[in-house]
């Protein structure tokens, strides 16, 4: 603050000093939930904040830790025991082992998710082509955040412009025409998956067509598979061969691992990553002993994309109104990560919030929060909430009377304040070395700071600096401070704004 220059200590022509003397008649500290938080609170503000300003949000995010046995299956014995897929050294065509590999991956999905871990699709290399040339930048990953964007270019979109060079038939003339090729793509639960190709191989994938252009038949040879991998996912092939087959380079694949060639997404995170093969692949698959595994890439926890959950002005405080804001999220999170739980309720007659976990004993979900969201649904102090956690009645209460309590913590943890000059020091005041002007004690309602009115110090302004520009004026400045154990003195210091009013009187 400043104050007038001629308020400060002046040598008189005798040579004397005169001291004028200042000391605080009243002072008041506000924590800022009536200002700034007022409108957010639902109680009444001071005009100051904007509504698009009043909305509280709240960081999320959803994720697990698993057990080797994630994907495992039951065996004849009653014991869980690695699921393969095995070739069984018998001949396939590419799109029967497609159909057999999207399929036995769909049925390993975990209670608990709601997508396969581990699919194939086709792409054509005419559809990222630039002046005959093929794209660098190929479509590396997904998910499905945003269903009302596709991908450039979209592979069904592609088909369905291409239908008779990839299967002979014409859906503008027949719009059922592509139906039979469509009911044999992708697994049911990849479907909502943005950029995948739904259609099945190309009949004429392999067949010189009579007819049909010399650029459509190399269009068709110019397919390629891609394999889609799910987040914390690893699936594992034990034969080169057979990845050669599907298209795969030995310069592509590298080294083997436990003696099987790993494609694994490690990465945090919703999206599948997608390895595409370099080659042509085969019509048909040669007779091979291979077989396919399926795990989790690693067994730490792994953690899904940061959400939000955003509390519109005056619902924070309404537990029903509040809930309704958390669940809306919640389900919007599960859908981009491909997960069916955790689940939120709330009771009324209780007051408590309610996650619902699945029953799967290699699979542990947890729900991790920013701390007052945990707070506000009766979880806190802890902000990770797993299926071991027990929730506490929550008050339904009003906005006005939750700013009170929120204000009321603050203060009494606070407890009381020490006002002193900055830059003066004193002699007789134990425990601090500042100029202790005022004490400042929580109000009997608890929501702000108020001046002791039997203690005010008096001081002189004779050691202040001027304002630099402004002759006529010296700057003023004190601290607000809290007494720790041993009488420490430290700054006070809250997770909000606070206003601090007063009033300085003196002598001339």
């Amino acid at each position: 603050m400043t104050l007038p220059k001629s308020y400060a200590n002046i040598k008189l022509p005798s040579g004397d000093t005169l001291h004028r003397r200042f000391r605080f008649t009243e002072l008041t500290a506000t924590p800022g939930f009536f200002s700034q938080r007022a409108l957010l609170l639902g109680a009444d503000g001071d005009g100051t904040v904007e509504p698009a300003e009043a909305d509280l949000s709240l960081n999320f995010s959803l994720g697990y830790t698993c057990h080797d046995t994630l994907y495992f299956v039951e065996g004849e014995d009653g014991q869980l025991e690695e699921s393969v897929l095995d070739q069984g050294n018998r001949a396939s065509t590419l799109q029967v082992f497609v159909e057999d590999f999207n399929a036995h991956h769909e049925r390993l999905i975990p209670p608990g998710f709601r997508r396969t871990p581990v699919f194939w699709d086709w792409v054509d290399l005419d559809w990222y082509r630039t002046r005959g040339e093929p794209d660098r930048l190929q479509q590396e990953s997904h998910d499905s955040a945003d269903q009302t964007v596709v991908f450039r270019p979209d592979p069904a979109a592609m088909v369905r412009a291409s239908d008779v060079v990839y299967y002979g038939v014409d859906s503008l003339d027949v719009p059922e025409a592509l139906e039979p090729f469509a009911a044999r793509g992708l697994p049911l639960s990849a479907r909502t998956l943005t950029g995948v190709n739904p259609y099945s191989l190309p009949t004429l994938f392999e067949t010189q067509v009579e007819g049909l252009p010399l650029a459509a038949n190399y269009t068709v040879r110019n397919v390629r598979m891609r394999l889609h991998v799910a987040p914390n996912t690893t699936v594992s092939f034990t034969s080169l061969a057979q990845l050669e087959a599907l298209g795969f380079t030995a310069e592509q694949l590298g080294s083997r691992t436990r003696r099987r060639y790993d494609f694994s997404n490690i990465g945090h995170g919703n999206e599948y990553l997608i390895f595409t093969g370099e080659a042509k692949p085969s019509f048909r698959l040669p007779a091979l002993k291979a077989k396919v595994y399926c795990g989790p890439a690693r067994k730490v926890a792994h953690q899904y994309g940061n959400e939000r959950v955003v509390f519109p002005a005056g619902v924070f405080a309404e537990n029903a109104r509040a809930y309704g804001a958390i669940q809306r999220a919640v389900e919007e999170a599960k859908s981009r990560a491909g997960l069916l739980f955790p689940r939120i309720s709330y009771d009324p007659v209780s007051t408590k919030f309610l996650f619902l976990f699945p029953d799967n004993d290699s699979l542990n979900l947890f729900f991790v929060c920013d701390d007052r969201l945990a707070e506000r649904m009766g979880y806190g102090p802890t902000n990770r909430i797993t299926n071991y956690s027990i929730s506490a009645a929550v008050r339904d209460t009003s906005s006005t009377v939750l700013a009170e309590t929120l204000s009321k913590a603050l203060v009494f943890d606070a407890g009381m304040c020490l006002v002193t000059l900055d830059g003066a020091n004193s002699n007789d005041t134990f425990g601090t070395d500042d100029y202790a002007m005022t004490t400042l004690w929580p109000t009997a309602s608890g929501t702000s700071f108020r001046m002791s009115e039997k203690f005010s110090r008096t001081t002189c302004l004779s050691t202040l600096e001027g304002v630099p520009g402004q002759q006529h004026l010296v700057q003023l400045k004190f601290n607000i401070s809290t007494l720790k154990k041993d009488s420490v003195k430290i700054p006070i210091s809250l997770p909000i704004s606070f206003s601090v009013e007063g009033t300085l009187e003196g002598t001339l």
